[in-house]
């Protein structure tokens, strides 16, 4: 994934970065889009952050990643949020492996 085209999102609260949304840059169009695919993405997603943190470390003191499947808005992407804020909200299954 490293020679590919990212699109980067950053999330507010007031003054402060919340979440850092990644996504690879695809030529898919709604007529091509599929829930399978995205899917695929997504785990294509958790693969490369299994391989880049380890599978077992997703939460930090300062916050957590994770591999994000949104159905409501179609899309896949690696999220990078901060603070203590753990729930996906709006119908998004976040992923994220936690230390026991």
């Amino acid at each position: 994934m490293g020679s590919e085209s990212w699109r980067l999102f950053l999330t507010f609260e007031g003054e402060r970065l919340h979440d850092i949304r990644l996504a690879l840059t695809t030529e898919a169009t709604w007529e091509s889009w599929s829930e399978s695919a995205e899917l695929a993405m997504q785990a294509k997603y958790s693969r490369w952050l299994d391989e880049t943190l380890g599978s077992t470390r997703r939460d930090f003191p300062w916050g957590s990643v994770g591999a994000v499947f949104d159905r409501r808005a179609g899309s896949s992407w690696i999220s990078v949020r901060y603070g203590s804020v753990r729930e996906a909200g709006d119908g998004a299954e976040f992923l994220a492996n936690t230390l026991t």
